[in-house]
């Protein structure tokens, strides 16, 4: 990776503010390796601290050791805008590993890892490398990895996600949704490394209180440049009651690719986040026969489209039918696209992240941002 910029401490702090709950080394586009624990807290001007969900796994002469997941909250994210840094703390199977990232130095991510920003520590090859998915609203999730030396012979990879976390009072407890986004992580295989990254999709049952999930990976051999499609990994988990939280067992059958691989099972963890589960993040562990690989993954709900006299599932989780059907009482967001001509969209009170109640002006075709803070709110597409 080349050293590029991007405001990725603005970012990570911005998500931490909101509040929360709960391939192997050597290269730069996957994992890390462990620091000392900090002996006590500091608390730097400016700062935000949110628990974090972790998986990490040391690795030696290019074989991960198998992974632990700490789906719990002692694991910490730390941004500083003052400082212009971001200190990430993660406790795995009773080890504690930090470090703290300067904002000054951003790398430039590959093709491969598009969609994705980093930061990398240590000349004159990057020894610590943090890889953020910035695309997201609430959820931030990624890869950390400490080579302990320029050589890459050995070192940890830890997956992690943080964000503001969906409060429990504001789960769906009924209807579907859809999410799409991204997964990264690391394995290795027959004593070589490999970064992973590709895309992910999700689809949560929210009355079933199920989760169910596949990340289609691409892998690179650690140093090289060589990218081809590794597998596909499938997880099904369970939401557990009156919570944002899902855990469940994930599986990848044998794969013949870019490296072969034996048929892997292990864990997913995650939880949903924004007001109203509107994004997912969480973390993953596989190992096989010779094999281990473990990441992280998050997505988001896309905007629903409102069809003329016809039912559909706002982005937030909302339930928003037309013609003309009651929103819940009290405040209430979401995101929602008219697909219908100007003059019959849907119905939006002022300006497109305007209050959404009824008998208003139909807006034209487009992506509207609206929140209901009426004690009760119509919403809907009409003719």
């Amino acid at each position: 990776m080349a050293k590029g910029s991007l405001g990725i401490i603005a970012l990570a702090g911005a998500l931490a503010a909101c509040g929360g709950g709960g391939g192997g080394g050597g290269g730069a586009a996957s994992g890390v390796s462990p620091g000392p624990a900090p002996a006590t807290q500091t608390t730097t001007t400016g700062a935000a601290t949110v628990p974090a969900a972790a998986v990490a796994a040391t690795f030696a002469n290019g074989a991960l050791a198998p992974p632990a997941i700490d789906p719990g909250e002692q694991s910490t994210l730390t941004t500083s805008e003052s400082q212009n840094t971001i200190t990430l703390t993660l406790v795995t199977g009773g080890a504690a590993y930090t470090h703290t990232f300067s904002g000054q130095n951003v790398l430039t991510t590959p093709a491969f890892l598009s969609g994705f920003s980093a930061l990398g520590d240590g000349t004159p090859v990057p020894t610590d490398v943090l890889v953020l998915d910035a695309s997201l609203s609430y959820a931030v999730y990624g890869e950390w990895e400490h080579d302990n030396d320029t050589t890459a012979s050995s070192g940890l990879i830890a997956g992690f996600a943080t964000g503001a976390q969906t409060p429990a009072a504001n789960m769906p407890i009924s209807g579907t949704a859809a999410y799409s986004g991204r997964a990264i992580g690391g394995l290795s295989s027959g004593g070589t490394t490999y970064a992973l990254a590709g895309t992910s999709s999700f689809a949560a049952d929210f009355g079933a209180r199920t989760v169910t999930g596949t990340m289609a990976l691409n892998a690179t051999p650690d140093g090289g440049t060589t990218v081809g499609f590794w597998n596909t990994v499938t997880f099904g988990a369970a939401i557990a009651a009156g919570t944002n939280q899902f855990a469940g067992t994930a599986s990848a059958p044998a794969a013949t690719g870019i490296v072969a691989t034996p048929a892997m099972a292990g864990t997913a963890t995650g939880n949903f986040y924004g007001p109203q589960a509107n994004e997912l993040a969480g973390e993953w562990a596989l190992t096989g026969s010779g094999a281990v690989a473990l990441g992280s993954f998050g997505g988001s709900q896309a905007a629903a489209a409102m069809t003329t006299g016809a039912a559909v599932t706002a982005a937030f989780g909302i339930n928003a039918v037309a013609p003309l059907a009651a929103v819940p009482t009290g405040t209430v967001a979401g995101t929602w696209t008219n697909t219908l001509p100007t003059g019959n969209g849907a119905r939006f009170n002022g300006t497109l992240a305007g209050n959404v109640v009824a008998a208003q002006p139909a807006e034209p075709a487009g992506v509207f941002t609206g929140t209901n803070t009426a004690a009760l709110g119509l919403f809907g597409a009409h003719h």
